[in-house]
């Protein structure tokens, strides 16, 4: 908490979806670069990025 108020940043996909079914949207304040639902968190700052071409066969994504 910063200033007595609950501040959420999510990094995994699923744990946002949590954060929505518990009805606290209002204090995510960030997400992850894989964080697309529900839609209003598009509207977040994204918090993290991939180091490598997520697009890749399986061998790039290993390599």
């Amino acid at each position: 908490m910063i200033d007595g108020q609950l501040k959420i940043v999510s990094l995994i996909p699923s744990a946002t979806e949590i954060v929505a079914t518990l009805g606290l949207m209002d204090a995510m304040v960030g997400r992850s670069h894989e964080c697309d639902y529900p839609s209003e968190v598009k509207n977040l700052p994204v918090c993290t990025q991939p180091k490598f071409n997520p697009d890749g066969s399986s061998r790039e994504i290993h390599n």
